[in-house]
């Protein structure tokens, strides 16, 4: 993520409104010749490619965007410390010879080579090997190219913007259930909203309406917006707290706009859902367990359970069995009226009490089942054959 201040100088006001200040192809003749200087320094210290950089281009580029892409620049050409013995290990010997012995610096240096079995040269370069400014500048990909850097630095904005969100809603046309899967893999808080003659929307909690975990969530989050971006006819809009006295600032992003094709992400099934299935299924024959049941309506939103357990000899209704992951007392209280204004009584809520979001306490609920890392099944089998009878 882009820190704050690059953040600010990533979106411009338009006709008062705020949008995202993508590069465009207007970018492409200053970020050539900006590649031109990292691809020079490819081998040297970063010192020097500091050096260079310090002097103007010989094309004109704005300020705010360019410091914008020597950050995406930098994290791209970080090649790993190499050195023939470890930094601090070299610098230990030679210091402590040096205190023990008031000699000239080159015999302290032959005698520290020696004692670490490696030449002079080799122990000269690995001294501060592991200081910023003496790693060395890797080489660029050779599929970078001007348009390549700017779509790839559209995304990184996009995602650094999008990180600093208070709430985000997406709207991506017959895609809703493949976002909320994966909104719910990562445990993030989120609801669907539908309205008739309205593609449904994925209202998504972003990090700054937190008080904890936001590191954490922030990643969940990203890998979210990631997804998204791999839809046909999305549409992203977000309130996005910028600097924190600040007011929140109200972004758009949407298809079409110049971002580069975010990286497949694959689905896979979370560690705990396994668990569950193995152990539930070993305690009893009277259930059926449906992984993903079809979504139900609870008034203007969509339940998207994980699990329906559906009794196999006995008459009975089904029970929905929903994961949440991070939580807040707020979003469980919501939750739970929306279950009661459409009568679901027959649907429990599994809350990782580890991902708690604030200070709060877990309200009072029949319906509510707390775990830490994995779920009870004997407990929630008791729990609805308790109910049945």
């Amino acid at each position: 993520m882009l820190p704050s201040a690059l953040c600010r100088l990533s979106v411009r006001s338009v006709d008062g409104a705020w949008a995202v200040n993508y590069l465009t192809e207007r970018d492409h003749g200053w970020l050539a010749a900006l590649m031109a200087e990292y691809a020079g320094c490819h081998g040297l210290t970063r010192s020097v490619l500091k050096e260079r950089l310090s002097a103007p281009l010989p094309v004109w580029s704005p300020k705010g965007k360019r410091r914008i892409v020597l950050n995406v620049l930098d994290r791209s050409c970080r090649a790993p410390q190499v050195s023939a013995v470890p930094p601090r290990e070299a610098r230990q010997v030679l210091f402590s010879l040096a205190a023990r012995q008031v000699r000239q610096r080159t015999a302290l240096v032959d005698e520290a080579a020696a004692q670490l079995s490696v030449d002079q040269s080799a122990l000269e370069a690995a001294l501060f090997a592991d200081l910023e400014s003496e790693r060395r500048v890797g080489e660029l990909s050779a599929l970078l190219t001007p348009a390549a850097l700017a779509q790839e630095t559209n995304l990184i904005i996009v995602e650094s913007l999008l990180g600093r969100a208070r709430e985000l809603c997406i709207v991506a046309p017959e895609h809703t259930r493949a976002l909320m899967r994966h909104a719910r893999r990562w445990g993030l808080l989120c609801v669907v909203e539908t309205h008739p003659n309205e593609p449904p929307k994925l209202h998504v909690s972003g990090p700054f309406s937190l008080f904890r975990q936001t590191r954490l969530y922030g990643r969940a989050l990203g890998s979210l917006v990631r997804r998204a971006l791999q839809v046909s006819g999305y549409c992203i809009s977000a309130d996005c707290q910028l600097s924190p006295r600040g007011d929140p600032v109200t972004l758009s992003v949407r298809a079409g706009d110049p971002i580069a094709p975010a990286g497949e992400l694959t689905y896979s099934e979370a560690p705990r859902e396994r668990w569950f299935t193995r152990d539930f299924l070993r305690l009893t024959r009277n259930w059926e367990l449906v992984r993903e049941p079809e979504p139900l309506s609870a008034g203007a939103h969509l339940l998207f359970a994980d699990f329906e357990l559906r009794p196999r000899r006995q008459q009975g209704p089904s029970w929905l069995v929903e994961i949440v992951g991070f939580w807040t007392r707020e979003y469980l209280l919501e939750k739970l009226a929306r279950l009661a204004a459409a009568g679901l009584a027959n649907v429990l809520v599994c809350v990782d009490i580890q991902r708690a979001c604030n200070d709060a306490s877990l309200p009072e609920s029949p319906q509510l089942i707390p775990f830490r890392r994995r779920l009870d099944a004997a407990g929630i089998l008791a729990r609805i054959e308790r109910r049945e009878h």
